[in-house]
């Protein structure tokens, strides 16, 4: 009898004990949840400078700019309007900054068809060669590098680029007319449940991939989704945007082999996305400080989301908010791309983009 009861005992504590565990283990994936996240996150709204509205576009998620002729390039989608593999194609789009009644202005003549493009990348030869790198999410769910020549007015396709390491692209970052480093934000490919648990556990299976101009193979392991990426103006460091790491890490390159290796690690205090480097070596990084604001705009655009831009200077660690907004007049910002005083923002969504002067 008392065996019995010393045995039913045991094991009411140890379901108790198991219980109180898996309690704490819940509190505490949920509170990091909402931390990177940004839930407690404060947003008092401020920019020194001041914006217009452009109009004409759709979703330009990434923007560059061309300094000599100061054209920015814009890379548009309208994602809300995508169903599965099926939608309207996206295209790039050109933008005098210098003209101030220009509007963007369409580039692709319509090749390749299948195109739904994310991240780009300029790159400038000695000779003032210019070709812009494209990443391409196509309809049957594969993904590939689109490399253009822009012989004003128009981009000229050249090559389709795919590896087998492509697995899911958000941005690149050209070496030259051939070579480039692209992040992959999500080391799992398909949508589900082992996705999911990816991302909201802010799980470090992201990489960074690197095309030799032949082939591709991986050349960074273990990012928390790895999003923009970007080049210092000698080409010897890579800057990566790890959005639920909450931080850009600094890497040294040898691009004869791929080779990065980790110098230091900037952290931010919200997630960064794309990354533009301007003419005097410093960070511009569109942030998001509330994703669970951002997700809920990706669903309804009436809920608004807030936009944040960072000044870095990557020599010294020192970041700068520059912009904060409550997602008016502009919704989750996904670059900053900045020439002298002039700042364009695009966003992941929205119908327009931000011709902004710095003070």
């Amino acid at each position: 009898m008392n065996k019995g009861k010393r045995a039913r005992f045991g094991g009411t504590e140890i379901f108790r004990v198991t219980a109180a565990i898996v309690f704490v283990a819940v509190v505490a994936v949920g509170y990091r949840i909402v931390t990177r996240a940004g839930v407690f996150t404060r947003i008092q709204p401020h920019f020194a400078g001041s914006c217009r509205v452009v109009e004409g576009v759709v979703g330009a998620e990434d923007v560059t700019i061309d300094r000599l002729s100061m054209v920015a390039f814009l890379s548009a989608q309208d994602r809300r309007a995508l169903r599965g593999s099926t939608g309207p194609r996206g295209e790039i789009y050109s933008f005098d900054l210098q003209d101030p009644n220009a509007v963007p202005r369409p580039l692709t003549t319509g090749v390749p068809a299948d195109f739904h493009p994310h991240g780009i990348s300029l790159w400038v030869s000695d000779s003032g060669q210019r070709r812009l790198f494209v990443i391409n999410h196509r309809s049957d769910g594969s993904h590939s590098v689109e490399i253009f020549q822009w012989i004003e007015p128009t981009l000229r396709h050249l090559q389709t680029v795919r590896y087998p390491e492509l697995v899911s692209p958000n941005d690149l970052v050209a070496i030259d007319e051939a070579r480039f480093y692209a992040t992959n934000d999500r080391g799992v490919a398909k949508p589900g449940w082992w996705q999911t648990l990816e991302v909201y556990l802010a799980l470090p299976w992201s990489t960074v991939t690197y095309f030799d101009g032949q082939q591709g193979k991986m050349a960074m392991t273990g990012l928390a989704m790895a999003n923009g990426i970007a080049r210092s103006a000698r080409g010897d460091t890579i800057f990566v945007a790890e959005c639920l790491g909450r931080k850009i890490r600094v890497v040294k390159a040898d691009v004869r082999s791929g080779a990065l290796t980790e110098q230091k690690v900037i952290p931010l205090p919200a997630c960064p996305d794309n990354i533009e480097v301007d003419e005097h070596g410093q960070l511009w990084v569109a942030s998001h400080p509330r994703l669970f604001a951002l997700l809920a705009h990706s669903q309804d655009a009436a809920k608004r989301a807030p936009s944040q831009v960072f000044r870095i200077n990557p020599e010294s660690g020192k970041v700068e908010e520059v912009y904060l907004s409550d997602g008016t007049p502009l919704s989750g910002a996904s670059t900053a791309a900045v020439a002298g005083r002039t700042m364009v923002l695009g966003a992941i969504f929205e119908p327009f983009v931000l011709v902004c002067s710095l003070p």
